[in-house]
């Protein structure tokens, strides 16, 4: 067995400083320290000043401890005083350790302190004997599926593919060698789908001792079946886990961890720990395009501002964050503790951490990009509420994009618009930057209409937010207003002549994007005023203006709106949810209605649109296509232009 080489004496003061910035709270990376070594060998220093000046560049302490770390080098390096707090420095830093052996040797949990009864923040060092036990059913379902249905990217590799954004010339060009010369079919590629990154965050402080050992097991099977995954533990001490967890035999592994991890059970400062994760570039890289998943309860006793700050960081690094705590018992979870209410609107998921299986569930289903969440949606969590398409409890449950997409299979369907399902109103910018990551995943959808609200002083606060996001097409604050309660959205009818409303409706403008507009036909007169009064801007008519009253009287009050509507060039409609009032596919409602708005709009001011996942409360989507296509039969530019030419010129959408 080969032996370590010794450390040369002349580098021995080099390396041993480290370990003296690493106890006094710097979070210093191994490859760091070679840098260090490095820059000192380039420099050839003539005067300690040079040595100070190599350490600022590759140890990188934060601007505000430098005067920190100008005093332990004079004490190190200079043989000044003994270390003192900085002034105003908080004394209790979270310390890193990583997977190496440590020079001191913490005490059994049993005999260190009594814990699992509440957050507290003072540190605690302990060492816990982890059981290894046996698989249960979750981790098994885990190692079982995990190879699958763990998250993926689009790598930059090309594979063979029936639908691909590129052709396969090289097959291609076979295929016809083989065929005397004919092009038979045109091959495609699309990008190799690869393993994303994974970061698992495992709170082990006190207030999670009962879920401690459990996460570990769970950490362990993860690691197991991917390699593209980073494992820490954090409490008052942040502890890098991943090689110890890649020893295959699970108790040796769990050994391993335990031996490492000195603050069970002890204090908890989330936002500490979090803070000592990014200030470490090689640590900070991980987060970058991965699934982070943080297993804590969120009881924060240090600051929030550090707690809210890091997750915010971590949020922007990270493709997709969830966190699962104990407290999120069933999915109309509202958070409580001012830790959690502090981080919720950066979190993509805040679910159950509560037990194995509902974190295995949850690690599973990372990999379906929702087209709508539950979670996310009040009206779907809370009591039934009055809605226009009537009872939905059939739709009161995720909708996957997975399952949009199989609803779209076969029915010609090339390109899709999101628009906004009613999140809260304070995550509008939360709705969308979720809509852009599932659609950088998956190429669906092509364009969003987002929301926002135009009842503000000024709106372009939120419109420039929503800015940053490139599928952005246009903006929708629902506005109908009926007498009947049950069709009733808007706080009161009037809203289209409100100079607020008209004024952040005109600055779309400046933006170039659209206003989908939702109004019944009492409320036309006023709606066709606020279009005239912001000719700049497209608006795009909901639903062909929402038809509720099928009498006699009804149609006619709702044709003469349609008329003032059509009358404004800057007007178009979308034909979209046409069995919305009668719970019904019926293919003679969709026609006539058909008929009658192109009448007054012409088919170039006509749109498709399917309302699904509402319409599935009723119908499928290649009725539902069935029914427009024999409205549009004959007439071939009636039928390209709602289903295809006005889309993709009032949306943009790439050919």
């Amino acid at each position: 067995m080969s032996e370590a080489l010794p450390l040369p004496r002349a580098a021995r003061a080099f390396v041993s400083f480290v370990p003296l910035l690493r106890a006094n709270g710097f979070a210093i990376a191994p490859e760091q320290t070679t840098a260090f070594l490095e820059a000192i060998t380039l420099l050839g220093p003539r005067a300690p000043e040079d040595i100070r000046q190599a350490g600022l560049a590759t140890l990188a302490p934060p601007p505000e401890r430098r005067a920190t770390y100008d005093l332990l080098f004079r004490i190190h390096f200079l043989g000044g005083e003994e270390a003192a707090s900085a002034e105003g420095e908080d004394e209790e830093v979270v310390r890193l350790q990583e997977e190496g052996h440590g020079d001191e040797e913490p005490p059994l949990a049993d005999e260190a302190n009594e814990s699992g009864e509440m957050a507290v923040r003072a540190e605690a060092l302990a060492e816990r004997r982890l059981s290894p036990g046996g698989p249960s059913d979750a981790l098994r379902r885990l190692a079982r599926e995990a190879p699958r249905r763990l998250p993926r990217r689009r790598g930059h590799r090309r594979m063979r593919a029936r639908r691909g954004p590129w052709a396969d010339l090289r097959r291609t060009l076979r295929e016809t060698a083989r065929n005397d010369g004919e092009v038979m079919r045109l091959g495609r590629l699309k990008r190799r789908p690869r393993p994303r990154k994974m970061l698992l965050l495992i709170d082990v402080s006190g207030s999670m001792k009962a879920r401690s050992e459990d996460n570990l097991r769970l950490a362990h099977t993860l690691v197991q079946a991917t390699r593209n995954i980073e494992v820490f533990t954090f409490g008052t001490r942040l502890t890098h886990l991943t090689r110890a967890l890649r020893l295959k035999r699970r108790e040796q592994a769990l050994a391993a961890a335990a031996h490492l991890v000195s603050d069970w059970d002890g204090g908890t400062r989330i936002g500490d720990a979090l803070q000592a994760f990014l200030a470490v570039p090689r640590f900070g890289s991980y987060a970058r395009g991965a699934a982070v998943i943080i297993l804590s309860d969120g009881l924060e006793r240090g600051d929030l501002s550090a707690l809210r700050d890091a997750v915010a960081k971590l949020s922007r690094r990270a493709w997709r964050l969830s966190w699962l705590t104990p407290l999120a018992t069933d999915a109309s979870f509202v958070p409580q503790t001012e830790a959690l209410v502090a981080i919720r609107r950066f979190v993509d998921d805040m679910a159950d951490g509560g037990s194995s299986a509902a974190v295995v569930a949850h690690v599973l289903s990372l990999a379906h990009h929702h087209i709508w969440r539950q979670a996310d949606l009040p009206w779907l969590v809370g009591p039934m509420q009055p809605r226009i398409f009537g009872p939905y409890e059939a739709i009161r449950r995720d909708y996957p994009i997975r399952e949009y997409l199989d609803d779209l299979a076969g029915n010609g369907v090339v390109k899709s618009v999101y628009v906004q399902t009613n999140w809260a109103p304070e995550r509008f910018e939360d709705e969308t930057a979720w809509v852009q990551r599932t659609s950088e995943e998956t190429g669906w959808p092509h364009a969003i209409v987002a929301y926002a609200d135009f009842a503000a002083d000024d709106v372009r606060p939120q419109l420039d937010r929503l800015k940053r996001y490139r599928l952005v097409r246009g903006v929708r604050m629902q506005l109908h207003w009926h007498e009947n309660p049950l069709y009733r959205f808007a706080a009161r009818a009037d809203l289209c002549t409100d100079p607020t409303i008209r004024r952040n409706v005109a600055r779309l403008a400046d933006y170039g994007w659209s206003f989908d507009l939702q109004v019944f036909a009492p409320q036309m007169p006023h709606a066709a005023d606020l279009a005239e009064a912001c000719p700049k801007v497209t608006f795009v008519l909901q639903h062909a203006g929402m038809l509720e009253d099928l009498s006699p009287a009804g149609r006619a009050a709702w044709r003469a709106g349609m008329a003032q509507l059509a009358a404004c060039p800057n007007i178009v409609t979308k034909l979209s949810g046409l069995g919305t009032f009668i719970h019904r596919n019926d293919p003679a409602h969709i026609a006539a209605i058909i008929a009658d708005t192109v009448a007054m709009f012409g088919p170039d001011r006509c749109l498709f649109g399917s309302n699904f996942p509402i319409e599935k409360l009723w119908t499928n989507y290649r009725d539902l296509v069935d029914a427009y296509l024999d409205a549009t039969k004959s007439n071939p530019h009636h039928r390209d232009a709602i289903l295809r030419d006005t889309a993709m010129r009032v949306y943009r959408l790439a050919p």
